[in-house]
């Protein structure tokens, strides 16, 4: 009890320097720059350029530590994620010499994008179809995971809305 008691007064004059030293200097807001969804046509201009040309444009590297699991529990890519963005790219392999396969928006960013596109992540496939047209239903099985997609051609770009449930609620999308 009393190693206790000790213990307990030394966290007290701690708790009680740093408070005299945050009276002194108290925390100032610090203003963070917004990051924003690229347009169509940035996407375009990304997805035609080599993963090397994106790593010297921005400045970032694949990630050749880890992957990234899409699609499926069981299907894993390499990434090349851009600090401070709202996307990142998905590779089918480590060459660089490539094109990135996809691009996808990290996920606090996902709604900000459907917003500039005319949807919601709120909608359904269905929903999808009433705005942009009706188009097949594709049921993939891989690796015994059933995953449903909904693929649109638009301005130059493709995107597929992919679900693990046939009405395409809480569905994922990416572009290429």
């Amino acid at each position: 009890m009393e190693n206790f008691s000790a213990l307990y007064e030394i966290e007290e004059e701690k708790m009680c320097l740093i408070s005299e030293d945050w009276e002194k200097n108290p925390p100032t807001v610090r203003k963070v720059e917004k990051i924003t969804v690229p347009t169509e046509e940035e996407i375009k201009t990304y997805l035609n350029m080599t993963i090397d040309e994106i790593e010297k444009l921005t400045g970032n590297a694949i990630n050749q530590s880890g992957t990234l699991m899409v699609f499926s529990f069981n299907v894993f890519f390499p990434c090349l994620d851009l600090d401070n963005s709202s996307f990142y790219f998905i590779c089918i392999n480590y060459d660089t010499s490539e094109k990135p396969r996809y691009l996808s928006f990290l996920r606090n960013y996902d709604e900000e994008y459907l917003s500039t596109i005319g949807l919601s992540e709120n909608m359904s496939f269905r929903d999808i179809m009433n705005l942009w047209g009706e188009t097949e239903i594709e049921e993939r099985n891989r690796f015994e995971e059933y995953h449903y997609c909904i693929r649109y051609e638009r301005n130059g770009l493709t995107y597929e809305f992919i679900a693990n449930n046939k009405e395409g609620k809480w569905f994922d999308f990416f572009i290429y």
